[in-house]
């Protein structure tokens, strides 16, 4: 007989448990259907961070995807250029 994954961890929720995402990892570690791998993660990830912090991070994405995008654009640029060149040659 064929076994189903089950659902992805972070998002399955005990019966009877409150539809309030946990805010500390004390709270994670409550819900039974936590897995302690996930716990580690949320703490290593969040334990530490403060408003500043956050924000600055978000900051911190948003440049990083903006020079994620002109570092393709260039990429595209130096592939079309090789491609006309190739065919004046």
């Amino acid at each position: 007989m064929r076994q189903t994954k089950p659902a992805d961890r972070r998002t399955m929720r005990a019966s009877g448990a409150q539809d309030a995402v946990p805010t500390t990892a004390d709270d994670a570690v409550q819900v039974p259907a936590a897995h302690e791998a996930i716990v580690q993660e949320w703490r290593s990830k969040y334990a530490s961070t403060d408003a500043p912090y956050a924000a600055r991070l978000a900051e911190l994405e948003d440049e990083n995807r903006h020079l994620k995008k002109r570092l393709a654009e260039a990429m595209l640029d130096i592939a079309t250029l090789r491609e006309m060149l190739a065919k004046t040659v």
